[in-house]
């Protein structure tokens, strides 16, 4: 049996993630889907944190001097498709229509230029590449042909997918590539392997591949203390 999952344009992305905050993150849904979304890549996820409005608009905001000292590690980015993934780490949401200097598609026209050049960027993949994520099994075989490494360990991988979290395994027999860059939170990747038995879209890699960097690490140490950080809000509206 052969099943195919391939980014449609407003499709939601699960991924479930467990994470010690300092708070905890408000639902998917109920944020404003303009409000800016701090996106910080530590060594082992990527974690984001929701700016209120009164701190966006705060020119000495909490967030302004760890974005500027770590950036790209740290970036700001809004969810405009409310399904809780910030929009440059969305395969499923299609920006081409909208593409702006940022990459993530349209930026208020009342955003501070030094915001702007703040904005977290997709990888580049040419053109007419967005909603480009691509997952299928074939029998005991699956093959991820590109995701974004949304945690790690030292043995496994995640990447969000339309429907729900993809985990690549890897270790010493694994053919691993990394001649792009490493392979870290935010990077880009593809997968080839056997599927684990009694395991939901669970990948033994024979092969991963990094196709581009991801925008380096922040330590968690860094992050400021009290700010509520979760990962990308896990969703599942794909049976």
């Amino acid at each position: 049996m052969t099943r195919l999952f391939a980014a449609l344009p407003l499709c939601l992305i699960t991924l479930a993630l467990a994470c010690d905050s300092a708070a905890p993150a408000p639902a998917p849904g109920t944020q404003d889907t303009a409000a800016t979304r701090v996106v910080f890549h530590t060594q082992s996820a990527m974690l984001v944190a929701s700016v209120s409005p009164a701190d966006a608009a705060d020119e000495h905001g909490w967030f302004r001097e760890v974005v500027r000292d770590y950036y790209p590690a740290v970036c700001l980015d809004v969810d405009r498709d409310e399904d809780g993934l910030p929009d440059a780490t969305d395969h499923s949401f299609d920006d081409s229509a909208e593409a702006s200097d940022a990459g993530t598609g349209p930026v208020d026209a009342d955003e501070p230029t030094a915001d702007k050049a703040l904005r977290c960027k997709r990888c580049n993949r040419g053109p007419l590449n967005s909603a480009d994520f691509r997952y299928e099994e074939r029998g005991a075989r699956a093959d991820l042909d590109r995701g974004r490494v949304l945690s790690m360990t030292a043995t496994q991988v995640v990447v969000a997918g339309p429907g729900g979290a993809v985990t690549i395994e890897y270790g010493e027999k694994t053919d691993l590539d990394t001649k792009h860059g490493a392979l870290a939170p935010g990077a880009e990747i593809r997968a080839r392997g056997t599927l684990r038995q009694n395991a939901v879209r669970t990948i033994e890699a024979e092969r991963l591949d990094v196709l581009c960097p991801g925008p380096g690490i922040i330590p968690e140490s860094e992050i400021p203390a009290g700010v509520p950080v979760a990962p990308p809000a896990p969703t599942d509206a794909i049976n």
